[in-house]
């Protein structure tokens, strides 16, 4: 077994038990909300409530957005996924995020090793780009994808860049790079990285 499919299968089952705990807190937390009345209500601190909500919110977007990224590559189940239910990961995992994030497809079906390696370009983005940025990823033909990602205040991690341009993957420091970079390995996918005067980053599959 190798680097990916080991870590794959262990993060799997990590998720796996993470989820099940995280998705009945939050049911629970509902019900709680919709069982109480009015009188209720006066004694008990609706912030507490809404910071709890918020945060076991945040908690299960975040598992369900790493299972899909970190899921093994190599599963022959699903070639394409439907491109609705990236945009939910991606919409219930950026809310937490500094980062405007959109995608564009002409098709509701997007490959699926397209998709977790625009989800583990995000993962990268956020520490490339420590203020925001504008994230946008295409998908016209289904073959090939482009990415361009544009700075909120110009603000750039030239650590971070640096990494992403290397092709030699044991001279890369960030983990998150790394991985990134062995999973385009294993699926065979290759990419040309350019960075604009004003500090936009263009990524485009060839």
């Amino acid at each position: 077994m190798n680097e990916i499919r080991l870590f794959t299968a262990l993060s799997q089952k990590i998720f796996h038990d993470l989820i099940n705990p995280a998705s009945a807190a939050l049911n629970g937390l509902e019900l709680l909300h919709s069982s109480i009345n009015n009188n209720d209500r006066e004694i008990i601190d609706n912030d507490i409530l809404d910071l709890l909500q918020k945060s076991i919110e945040k908690i299960t977007a975040q598992i369900k957005f790493y299972r899909f990224l970190y899921a093994d590559p190599n599963n022959d189940k699903e070639k394409e996924i439907q491109k609705s239910y990236i945009e939910d990961l991606i919409d219930d995992y950026s809310k937490f995020l500094k980062l405007e994030i959109s995608l564009e497809s002409d098709h509701i079906l997007i490959r699926k090793d397209h998709a977790q390696v625009f989800l583990n370009l995000i993962i990268v983005f956020i520490q490339l780009f420590p203020l925001g940025a504008q994230v946008n990823y295409q998908s016209k033909d289904k073959e090939r994808f482009f990415i361009r990602a544009k700075p909120i205040s110009g603000k750039i991690n030239s650590e971070i860049f640096e990494d992403l341009k290397l092709t030699k993957i044991e001279e890369i420091k960030n983990i998150q790079v790394e991985y990134t970079q062995r999973l385009l390995k294993e699926i065979n996918i290759c990419y040309e990285i350019n960075l604009l005067t004003n500090n936009e980053v263009i990524i485009t599959q060839i």
